[in-house]
């Protein structure tokens, strides 16, 4: 995943967490606003309610008594009581304020089944009295009958229907205190997940800033630091053969690569200063000229094939070392690599004697086996020269392979799956003695990879005086051909790798070659 996409995904979880908790946090203040505004708007004028009509009742039946009291002692000016005149006056209003109490509790509960019943209940229980009571007194009272208005008041008919009266407004009141309670408590329960959800909600984005700032650190800020540390120990004479490992996002690592391919280069811009100032003394014009008949020719390119190699000498610029690739007239590929013992002027011209001598036999269409009996003869006047090469014919439509190996190093035809086929010598070194040798043949199939290389490359010593060898040269290449890289990138990473371990690199000249079907 890209650091671009990294950062988008990122962001879009932020988002949703900040929504998603934005959106719980709002359904909890709602909930506790809902149930405080119940208690406010609902609950709390029920309950007053409830306790005005208990004083209503206890009122009426107050102002019935007063009423009888005022005949019974034969006032013909009955007592004013404050705010509302004489007692039938007052009573009346007592009545109607617990009427209205009434219709204020049952409005607020209208779903409310027991409290409805409850408000039906006290509503009966005051017609109850006032037919046992307050009707009659008052009546009797208008026709004179004091002494019996008295009794009527005082009959156990009348006490039994005020006490039921006051009893359902005290029932009515139990439950309405039901009510609040309950609301009271819902409330209580919804401020305190409020508060919850607000610790949690402060919680997770807390949470969330630290995860922002530890992927900041592991996508962009460590990998930076990796690669600043690999390109300061770069910078260092004993550090530029150090391979910088990229890191990292596909954006950094992509810049790690960069900066290798730079190190690189410039390593080989180095070295390459310091191989031509050795070969000032190797008398110039010459010199040139032999280096120039040895190299590979860059402008050889075989539809089907690709195929990249690297010489380096041991001293200036010259070589016993070559490799090449000839485009054969029938459509296949030769590619040559040869070590000619010795290293310097001497061995750089025996080397363009036999690279003369095969490229000509491969061009005429002779068969490795055959090309190297004609690079014998070639040294037949020279019994101290010999050389190892290894001569490979590659068909790029079937991969058909031919190859005939004169004492040289293995080449390696490497699987796609891994699987390592060594290309065993097939006769005697190259030399004045002549010999024979035979061809030998192999498949390269789309994936496989084949490699040569010369013996300076497998004897190069690490530190501690180890020898690098075919073992550690197979561990370098599966290294450099595990992300499929194309035989250029895999002939750079592996020289690069065995550059960096070695201590006597320039020991002796070192040649690689790595080829595939395209």
């Amino acid at each position: 995943m890209t650091l671009r996409q990294r950062v988008t995904a990122v962001t879009v979880i932020g988002v949703l967490v900040i929504v998603g908790l934005g959106g719980w946090l709002t359904y909890r203040f709602w909930r506790a606003a809902e149930s405080s505004r119940a208690i406010m708007t609902t609950v709390q004028p029920a309950a007053d309610a409830s306790r005005t009509l208990s004083t209503a009742y206890s009122d009426a039946n107050g102002y019935v008594s007063v009423a009888v009291l005022d005949a019974a002692l034969g006032q013909t000016t009955h007592t004013v009581v404050a705010g509302c005149g004489d007692p039938k006056t007052c009573y009346e209003q007592s009545l109607t304020l617990a009427q209205e109490s009434l219709t204020v509790i049952n409005d607020s509960f209208p779903d409310d089944a027991e409290i409805s019943a409850a408000v039906g209940a006290s509503a009966n229980s005051v017609v109850a009295w006032k037919k046992a009571d307050a009707n009659k007194v008052f009546r009797l009272l208008d026709m004179g009958a004091t002494r019996t208005a008295a009794q009527v008041t005082r009959s156990e008919d009348a006490l039994a229907t005020y006490d039921s009266m006051t009893g359902s407004a005290i029932a009515l009141q139990r439950l309405i205190d039901d009510r609040r309670t309950q609301q009271v408590d819902d409330f209580t329960t919804f401020a305190s997940k409020l508060a919850w959800a607000l610790v949690i909600a402060g919680l997770t984005l807390l949470l969330l800033l630290l995860a922002g700032l530890a992927a900041l650190r592991q996508w962009v800020l460590n990998p930076l630091d990796h690669l600043r540390a690999q390109l300061r120990i770069a910078a260092t004479p004993e550090g530029r053969y150090h391979p910088i490992d990229p890191s990292g996002p596909p954006e950094l690592e992509a810049t790690g690569i960069d900066a290798e391919t730079m190190r690189r280069q410039l390593v080989l811009q180095l070295d390459e200063a310091t191989a031509a100032r050795q070969g000032l003394t190797q008398q110039g014009p010459v010199v040139a000229a032999i280096r120039a008949e040895l190299e590979a020719s860059d402008s050889v390119t075989v539809p089907g094939l690709a195929i990249a190699g690297v010489l380096q000498p041991a001293e200036g610029v010259l070589a016993g070392d070559w490799w090449n690739v000839i485009q054969l007239p029938d459509g296949r590929a030769a590619v040559i690599v040869t070590d000619v013992a010795g290293h310097g002027p001497a061995a750089g011209i025996g080397a363009v004697r036999l690279k003369n001598v095969i490229g000509s036999a491969l061009a005429t269409g002779f068969a490795p086996d055959t090309a190297l009996e004609h690079a014998a003869r070639a040294f037949a006047d020279e019994e101290a020269q010999f050389a190892t090469c290894a001569v490979m014919v590659v068909d790029p439509a079937t991969g058909a392979t031919t190859w005939a190996n004169a004492g040289h190093p293995p080449p390696l035809l490497r699987r796609a799956d891994g699987t390592p086929i060594r290309l065993d010598p097939t006769g005697p070194l190259v030399s004045g003695l002549g010999g024979a040798w035979t061809c030998r043949t192999d498949t390269l199939h789309r994936g496989d990879l084949l490699l040569a290389w010369s013996d300076g490359l497998v004897e190069s010593h690490n530190a501690a005086g180890d020898e690098l060898g075919e073992a550690g040269l197979m561990a370098l290449i599966d290294i450099a051909v595990a992300d499929d890289a194309p035989p250029v990138e895999v002939v750079e990473r592996v020289l690069a790798a065995a550059r960096e371990r070695a201590v006597d690199w320039r020991r002796d000249d070192v040649t690689l070659t790595a080829i595939a079907r395209a």
